[in-house]
C-alpha cells in the first residue's frame, strides 16, 4: 500500500499522519472530484473497479496491476492467500491478516488485504516493495505512479487507458475566438484526471482585482489547519475597514464583532471589500505574500498604486493548492469549497454550462478588467481554470469569459 505523500510545492501539507479521508467523503455536494489513476511504467491508466483510499493509504486490486507490471497472481482458495509473481521476485498475502511475505522476509502491512466484490485489494506499496518499483503521489490530480527499473507493461484485468488531452486543438480553437473579441485575454486550464494543461498568456501579470480573496482565504484556513488562528475568533468593523464596491457590509453599524470565517465567508460569497480589507489587515500583506510563494506564486507584489498582482497560472496554482487542503482538512477545505460554490456572482465561468454543473470560483472586476477564477467539475473530467481579461468593456468582457468556458467544458466532457 502506498502511503501518500504530495509531489508538488505544498510543504506545509505533509502531516506526519497523512489523511486523505475527505478523498471518499465530505465532498462538495454533486461535485465529480477525479478518481485515483495510475502511471504504470509510463502508461496512463485508470481501473475497474477503481483504488481506494485506506486511512492516507492507498489499495489497489492486485491481478490488474500485477499483470499490468507484467507479473502474474495465483489465488489459493482453501488458504485465501494470493501469491504475486515477477521475474524472480515474488509477495504473498492472506486476506485478513496484516502481515505479509516479500521475497522470503515478513513485513507489517498498514492494514490487510481485503476482498471487494470478487476483488482482492492490496496495499499499493506492498507490490512496491516485492517487485522493486519506485512509487510516486499526484496530490493535486490523484495520480499514483509505479515505476519498476525494467519498465515492463501489459494491460492487465480491469485496466484501461485514460485519454490525454490533446490541448494543442483546444488552443487552437480558443485562440481562434479570442481573435475575435475586443480586449485582451489570458486563460490557464489544467485538466484534474491527468494533470495535463494549457495556457495562453498565462504568465501576462493582471491586476487581481477581488480574486485576491481567494488567496486571502486560503492562508486564513491554511493558518487554521495549523492551530495558528481561531476561526470563532472575532474582529470588530470599524470606520477604518468600510469599503464601497461589492459587499453587503457597507450598510452594517460600526463597532459590529465578525467570526473570522464568518469574514471569510462574506469575502468569498458576496466579494465583500470590507470582510476583505479586515481579513488582510489581520493576516498582512507580508505575510500573504510569503504564503503565496511558498506555493508556487511567481507574482506576489503589488504595482505602484498598491494594487495587487497576479497571473492566470499563478491563480491555478492556488487553486490546485485548494484542491489539495481539502484532501488534508476537508472539513475546514469544504467550508471553502462551499462558499466559492454559492457566491452571488455566477455570470462568467458558470453563466453557460449546463444546469446543474458544480462550479467553485471566485470573479474579480476592477475598471475594465473583468476575471474569473474556478475548479469546474464537468462529469468525468474536473479541471481547473483561470481567466483574465483587460482593456475591454463589462458586457463584451463577461460573454467572452463566458463563452471561453464552455468552449473549454465542451472539449473537456468530450474526452473519453
Amino acid at each position: 500500500m502506498m502511503q501518500i505523500k504530495s509531489t508538488r510545492l505544498y510543504p506545509w501539507i505533509l502531516f506526519a499522519a497523512f489523511s486523505l479521508g475527505g478523498l471518499a467523503m465530505a465532498q462538495p455536494a454533486l461535485a465529480n472530484y477525479p478518481d485515483i489513476s495510475l502511471s504504470i511504467n509510463g502508461h496512463f491508466i485508470q481501473s475497474t473497479p477503481a483504488p481506494k483510499v485506506i486511512g492516507g493509504y492507498i489499495a489497489v486490486p492486485a491481478r490488474g496491476l500485477t499483470e499490468s507490471l507484467g507479473g502474474k497472481v495465483y489465488w489459493n482458495g482453501a488458504t485465501q492467500t494470493m501469491t504475486v509473481v515477477r521475474g524472480g521476485a515474488n509477495g504473498t498475502v492472506e486476506i485478513g491478516n496484516p502481515w505479509a511475505v516479500v521475497n522470503g522476509k515478513t513485513i507489517k502491512l498498514a492494514f490487510a488485504p481485503f476482498l471487494s466484490g470478487d476483488r482482492l485489494y492490496l496495499p499499493l506499496n506492498f507490490l512496491g516493495k516485492a517487485f522493486n518499483a519506485s512509487l510516486n503521489w499526484d496530490a493535486v490530480d490523484h495520480i499514483a505512479s509505479v515505476n519498476t527499473p525494467d519498465q515492463k507493461f501489459q494491460w492487465g484485468t480491469g485496466m484501461r487507458a485514460v485519454s490525454i488531452p490533446d490541448y494543442q486543438v483546444l488552443k487552437q480553437r480558443v485562440q481562434g475566438y479570442l481573435d475575435e473579441r475586443p480586449g485582451q485575454v489570458s486563460v490557464y486550464v489544467q485538466d484534474l484526471t491527468t494533470g495535463a494543461s494549457f495556457d495562453i498568456g498565462g504568465d501576462q501579470i493582471y491586476m487581481t482585482a477581488s480574486t485576491h480573496k481567494l488567496p486571502t482565504v486560503l492562508y486564513l484556513y491554511t493558518l487554521a489547519a495549523q492551530g495558528k488562528v481561531d476561526l470563532n475568533s472575532t474582529l470588530t468593523y470599524t470606520s477604518d475597514y468600510y469599503r464601497q464596491g461589492t459587499g453587503i457590509m457597507q450598510g452594517e453599524p460600526f463597532g459590529k464583532e465578525y467570526k473570522l470565517r464568518e469574514l471569510a465567508r462574506l469575502a468569498i460569497v458576496y466579494s465583500d471589500n470590507a470582510a476583505w480589507a479586515m481579513l488582510l489587515d489581520y493576516l498582512g500583506d507580508d505575510n500573504l505574500g510569503q504564503f503565496e510563494q511558498s506555493i508556487g506564486g511567481t507574482v506576489t507584489y503589488y504595482d505602484d498604486n498598491s494594487n495587487p498582482l497576479t497571473t492566470p497560472r499563478d491563480m491555478g496554482k492556488y487553486l490546485a493548492y485548494l484542491s489539495v487542503f481539502r484532501d488534508n482538512q476537508p472539513a475546514l477545505g469544504n467550508e471553502i469549497f462551499n462558499a466559492l460554490e454559492n457566491t452571488v456572482y455566477n455570470d462568467r465561468i458558470p453563466s453557460e454550462l449546463p444546469a446543474g454543473t458544480v462550479v467553485a470560483h471566485k470573479i474579480g472586476s476592477l475598471n475594465d478588467k473583468f476575471h474569473d477564477v474556478g475548479i469546474v467539475f464537468a462529469p468525468n473530467r474536473p479541471y481547473i481554470i483561470s481567466i483574465y481579461s483587460k482593456d475591454g468593456w463589462e458586457a463584451a468582457s463577461v460573454q467572452t469569459l463566458a463563452d471561453l468556458s464552455r468552449i473549454v467544458y465542451d472539449y473537456q466532457v468530450s474526452l473519453p
